[in-house]
């Protein structure tokens, strides 16, 4: 991003004596560790009520003064729009950059009315959604399917219910458009929309290039395996779907896939995956992937220690 610095902090063998005292306490990660979440791209689009791209004419005053080249979401009759940043700049924390308005700068913006002592300051003022992150300037070459999915999300999110809202998020997990596909994941995951009938398409991401993909299907396929085992019900084609996580557990390249990978076998609390969960704890190279080893040991023999092997 040109005009705008998004700095995140660094996230950060559990012996089998320790590790039942470890799993029963609260998970916490140190301030300095914890990871800031941007919002994503479509929650900037529902939480906006007016996205816009535009080009920068002044940038130097009090308010900057833009030219609305496309209005995506909302409606806005006028050519010029103002934004008032000035104060977020002032009040921003320390890992934002200030935010600025180069001259000629071609952006998308993620507005809402600008309110002051309660009420609309002026019909043209807007205030950024989320401050720096209501600003964007896309990549020439991810110009189109960045705006493509942005478009797509307003029609998505103009569904009059939230069942139909779920319905379409779920096909995007199906799209080639990087933007889609992650705002599919979003949705799914953060409203337990897997199913098994979404199972094929998540098998197909657990093999996509994008390491992300490949980690958010295999939570996906966790809670599709988690219920599964709830409801006593037997999953069809459920042996090549543990088959695959079992070897992505074993083969991933990523440390983050790996870990996803076993926390949804996990899920099935299949005994005989024990011995390979075993071999895992003791020959993968990541601790992470080691220790979420252990753990699967520990939830599917019920709580009890980890078994060691001779």
């Amino acid at each position: 991003m040109g005009h705008i610095l998004r700095k995140h902090p660094p996230r950060g063998r559990v012996c089998a004596g320790a590790l039942a005292a470890i799993l029963v306490a609260s998970t916490f990660v140190p301030p300095a560790l914890a990871r800031i979440d941007a919002p994503t791209l479509w929650k900037k689009t529902f939480q906006a009520s007016l996205v816009a791209r535009v080009t920068v004419l002044d940038g130097d005053n009090r308010m900057a003064v833009l030219a609305v080249n496309e209005v995506i979401k909302g409606q806005y009759p006028r050519e010029k729009l103002k934004v008032v940043f000035r104060a977020v700049n002032w009040s921003r924390d320390l890992w934002e950059d200030r935010i600025v308005f180069p001259q000629g700068a071609r952006l998308v913006l993620f507005l809402q009315p600008f309110i002051k002592k309660g009420k609309v300051n002026a019909l043209d003022q807007f205030e950024l959604v989320g401050g720096y992150h209501g600003i964007e300037d896309v990549p020439p070459e991810g110009n189109d399917a960045y705006l493509q999915a942005i478009r797509r999300f307003v029609t998505i999110q103009s569904q009059s219910s939230q069942l139909a809202i779920w319905k379409q998020a779920r096909t995007l997990l199906e799209e080639d458009n990087p933007y889609l596909v992650q705002a599919g994941f979003e949705q799914v995951l953060r409203f337990r929309l897997a199913d098994e009938a979404l199972v094929p398409v998540l098998l197909e991401r657990m093999e996509d290039e994008t390491v992300a993909f490949r980690t958010q299907s295999a939570q996906c396929l966790g809670d599709v395996l988690e219920d599964a085992r709830r409801d006593d019900k037997t999953l069809l084609g459920e042996d090549h779907m543990r088959d695959l996580l079992l070897f992505t557990a074993t083969n991933d390249a990523d440390v983050h896939v790996r870990v996803e990978a076993i926390r949804a076998l996990e899920a099935g609390r299949d005994i005989n995956l024990l011995p390979t969960f075993r071999r895992i704890a003791q020959e993968d190279p990541s601790q992470a992937v080691r220790y979420q080893a252990e753990r699967a040991i520990y939830e599917i023999q019920g709580g009890a220690a980890p078994a060691q092997d001779n």
